[in-house]
C-alpha cells in the first residue's frame, strides 16, 4: 500500500512536532517522531488498522494517549493522510 501525505497531514504534523517541543523537548519531539514513523510501517502492511470514524470514509487510529490520526484510503487503494490531533 502507497501512504501519500497532503499538504495538510505536512502541516498538521509540523505543528504537532512545535507543540510538542514547546510544552517538553526535542527528546519528547524525536519520540514523537519515532512513534510516527512506526505506525507507518505497521498501516502500509494493515491500511484497515484504523477504526472506522463518524466521518464517511475515514479511519482513525490513536497514536498516543494525545494525538489520533485521522486518514482515508482512496480508490487507487493509496492511503492518504489527513491529519494529526
Amino acid at each position: 500500500m502507497i501512504i501519500k501525505w497532503t499538504d495538510l497531514a505536512y502541516d498538521s504534523f509540523e505543528d504537532e512536532i512545535d507543540f510538542i517541543i514547546n510544552k517538553w523537548n526535542k527528546e519528547e519531539a524525536l519520540k514523537f517522531s519515532v512513534l510516527v514513523q512506526g505506525f507507518l510501517i505497521l498501516l502500509e502492511e494493515n491500511p484497515y488498522l484504523g477504526k472506522i470514524s463518524s466521518y464517511k470514509g475515514f479511519r482513525q487510529f490513536v497514536l498516543s494517549t494525545q494525538t489520533k490520526v485521522w486518514y482515508k484510503i482512496d480508490e487507487k487503494m493509496e492511503i492518504i493522510y489527513i491529519s494529526f490531533f
